[in-house]
C-alpha cells in the first residue's frame, strides 16, 4: 500500500452470479492547508463497476468531509469479490482517509 491509498477498504466475497452493488463511505481530509482529490472505485475481481471523484477542503472547512456514493452491476462465472478501494490522488501527506462504510452487494436474475 503506498501513502497515497487511503487506509480502510471494504470488501465481500461473493459466490458465482450476477449482482448489483451499492456502496457509500465518507472521505475526509485532515490536512490543515491543502485539499485533496480523492477518487473511489466499486470492482468486482478487478472489473470496474463505477468510480467516482471528490474533492476534499482543507480540514476544518465546510467541505473538509464528502459522502460518495456507488453503484455497478456485474456477473462473475465464479467466486468473486466485491470491493471498494479509494486513492488520494494529490500525494500529499497526511492523506486522506475514509470511515463510515457501507457496501452491499444484492445478487439478481440475468443482467440485460
Amino acid at each position: 500500500m503506498t501513502a497515497s491509498e487511503l487506509s480502510s477498504h471494504l470488501a465481500t466475497s461473493l459466490p458465482a452470479g450476477s449482482y448489483t452493488g451499492n456502496a457509500k463511505v465518507v472521505v475526509t481530509n485532515p490536512d490543515p492547508t491543502q485539499t485533496h482529490t480523492v477518487t473511489c472505485e466499486l470492482t468486482m475481481s478487478s472489473a470496474d463497476l463505477d468510480t467516482s471523484t471528490v474533492v476534499v477542503g482543507p480540514a476544518g472547512s465546510p467541505s473538509s468531509s464528502q459522502s460518495v456514493a456507488l453503484q455497478g452491476v456485474g456477473t462473475a462465472a465464479s467466486a468473486a469479490v466485491m470491493e471498494v478501494d479509494c486513492l488520494d490522488l494529490s500525494g500529499l501527506l497526511p492523506a486522506a482517509t475514509y470511515g463510515w462504510g457501507q457496501l452491499t452487494a444484492v445478487e439478481v436474475g440475468t443482467l440485460h
